[in-house]
C-alpha cells in the first residue's frame, strides 16, 4: 500500500514538474502580469456577467419582439464589423476608443459614453481568445453602465451557428 501512494505522489511530482517545465514561457508571461487584462474582479466589476449564445439568442429575441433597453455592441474594427454583425449592433471598435483616450482631453472618446435608453449592454468581439470586449465592458462599467453581458462566444460563434446577419456598405 506504502508503494502504491509513493507511486502516485511520484506521478502528480512528476506531473507538475513537467507542465511547468513545458509551459514556462506562459507561466512566465502570467507572473509579469501580461494577462491581466483578461481577468475581471467580481468585486469591481460586479455589474459584467459573461453570457452563452443561449442566452445571447434569448437577449436578441427579446430585442426584435420590442424590447426596450437592450443593445448590442461589437467591439471589433471596422471593417470587421462591416464584413458582417449582429444586427442592429452599435459598433465601438476597442482600438479606436484606445487611440482616442491617448490623445488627451476633449478628444473623441474622452467623454462619457452615451447610449440612449440602453439599460442592458451585450458586448461581443471576434470569440475564441479575443479580449476587445472584457477590455471594452471594463470601459463602459467605469463610466457608469452597470448591465453588461460580454458575449463569451463572439461573432465566431453566432456566425457558425447561422443566425441572423447584418452587412454594411
Amino acid at each position: 500500500m506504502r508503494s502504491l501512494i509513493r507511486g502516485i505522489l511520484f506521478i502528480i511530482v512528476l506531473s507538475a514538474v513537467l507542465g511547468a517545465a513545458v509551459h514556462f514561457p506562459l507561466l512566465r508571461r502570467f507572473a509579469a502580469g501580461e494577462f491581466r487584462e483578461g481577468f475581471i474582479e467580481r468585486r469591481e466589476y460586479a455589474g459584467i456577467r459573461f453570457i452563452t449564445l443561449a442566452e445571447t439568442e434569448d437577449l436578441f429575441a427579446q430585442r426584435t419582439q420590442g424590447a426596450e433597453g437592450l443593445l448590442f455592441i461589437d467591439s471589433r474594427g471596422r471593417g470587421d464589423f462591416a464584413a458582417g454583425h449582429i444586427p442592429g449592433a452599435l459598433n465601438v471598435p476597442l482600438d479606436r476608443l484606445q487611440r482616442s483616450r491617448k490623445t488627451g482631453p476633449g478628444s473623441e472618446g474622452t467623454g462619457t459614453f452615451d447610449f440612449p435608453g440602453a439599460q442592458t449592454l451585450v458586448i461581443y468581439c471576434e470569440g475564441g481568445d479575443c479580449q476587445t470586449s472584457i477590455s471594452l465592458a471594463k470601459i463602459i462599467h467605469d463610466r457608469g453602465y452597470n448591465d453588461i453581458r460580454i458575449f463569451t462566444g463572439g461573432w465566431a460563434e453566432w456566425s457558425a451557428a447561422g443566425l441572423p446577419e447584418e452587412r454594411s456598405p
